[in-house]
């Protein structure tokens, strides 16, 4: 009698926006585009994620997913970084403005909305992981 509730579809940039800003509390950079924490609370974690967008060709609209790892890396950090992002299904690492992140582009036109925050979520996570690692380097050679 009662059917499955059918999952709302992400259309375009604006349903992005909007599912973000009510799902993740986003908030617009000044840039075009979202930033917003990913939380574990049982762990006491945080990890911030940007969410920029970009109209590609034939493949739609592109969101770039974005989670900082490490200010100021060096190069070894750079090395591990990228030898362990290889092994995760979302994400690979950018060397940007002097800043070690991990991204993923996914073309998001037509997805649901629960599949592009699986994706985000993700890309936060494996970037935690990265970083947690960095900072226990960091207290064993302190």
């Amino acid at each position: 009698m009662f059917g499955k509730k059918r999952e709302r579809v992400i259309d375009d940039w604006q349903s992005l926006q909007d599912a973000l800003i009510g799902d993740m509390d986003a908030e617009e950079t000044g840039s075009g585009a979202l930033s917003f924490t990913v939380e574990w609370k049982t762990e006491k974690r945080k990890r911030t994620v940007t969410v920029a967008y970009a109209p590609v060709g034939e493949l739609g609209q592109i969101a770039y997913i974005t989670a900082p790892i490490i200010e100021s890396p060096r190069d070894a950090q750079v090395r591990e970084a990228m030898e362990e992002a290889a092994k995760f299904l979302e994400g690979g690492v950018v060397f940007a403005d002097g800043a070690l992140s991990l991204r993923s582009s996914l073309p998001f036109q037509g997805m649901t909305r629960s599949g592009i925050l699986r994706v985000i979520r993700q890309v936060a996570a494996n970037a935690d992981v990265l970083a947690a690692s960095f900072e226990e380097e960091d207290e064993v050679a302190s």
